[in-house]
């Protein structure tokens, strides 16, 4: 989805952790701070959204409260990660798999009755100067620690409440469907928490994966990969050859 569309989802009970920890992961790329994905409540001040802000960095805010870091303005995909740690007491955030200082929250509650939004500010003033390709939303913590940004759309699994990729080929002009097995009806995904999609008509809701990893460094985990491989191989050559030299020597000593 690029910019000047927006997708909303009406509130709804399953999308509203309260004080439940929660993620969410979101594939972005742009140039100018702008909103990217949020359910916040402008009037109450309750809720959390993520962001990308002058000086280029990514922010997760929940109830007024914010970490900030990473690079993003750079129009190239990156993965951002942010949570609520209620276990803790922290806010973190994580561009491309590494991990922001966390910031401390201790609020309660994040309860509210807003919108699920991409692409458009809470109170409705701006909208996404970017684009966005897929999102994933979340019940509980995916990780505390730096993980390895895989090369693959964000999957679905027992905790995901909301999984939109924009690119099963299902999305029309007004519609994108939700692909969680949270869906009401497993034999038609996303029946439940679909988005509506509004805004400007000079833009187009994307129906393409992003490459989210540098070529460069894709090149790199495949040799790696491959180096592995040989060298697993070069030390299952020999423990071979260690159980041939010790059955070649049984044989002496046995005379068999």
């Amino acid at each position: 989805m690029s910019g000047g569309k927006y997708i909303t989802r009406a509130h709804h009970a399953r999308l509203d952790f309260a004080d439940d920890p929660f993620t969410c992961d979101v594939a972005y790329k742009g140039t100018a701070a702008g909103p990217i994905v949020n359910k916040f409540d402008s009037a109450t001040s309750k809720g959390w959204q993520i962001l990308s802000v002058a000086g280029g960095n990514a922010r997760l805010t929940v109830n007024g409260t914010s970490v900030s870091g990473g690079s993003i303005l750079d129009d190239a995909w990156h993965r951002i990660r942010g949570m609520r740690d209620p276990n803790s007491d922290l806010l973190r955030l994580f561009v491309d798999g590494i991990a922001i200082t966390p910031v401390a929250f201790t609020a309660a509650t994040i309860a509210n009755s807003a919108a699920f939004q991409v692409g458009r500010s809470p109170d409705g003033s701006s909208t996404l100067t970017g684009s966005v390709a897929e999102v994933r939303l979340s019940r509980g913590l995916r990780n505390i620690v730096d993980f390895q940004v895989p090369f693959t759309q964000f999957a679905d699994d027992g905790e995901t409440r909301l999984l939109w990729h924009f690119n099963e080929g299902k999305q029309n002009a007004s519609t994108i469907y939700d692909m969680s097995a949270d869906a009401v009806d497993e034999f038609d995904p996303g029946t439940r928490y679909n988005g509506t999609v509004s805004g400007s008509a000079g833009s187009a809701v994307s129906v393409y994966g992003p490459l989210y990893a540098n070529p460069v460094r894709i090149m790199y985990e495949a040799v790696w990969h491959a180096l592995d491989i040989d060298q697993q191989l070069r030390d299952y050559g020999t423990q071979v050859k260690l159980r041939r030299h010790r059955c070649r020597a049984t044989d002496k000593s046995t005379g068999r």
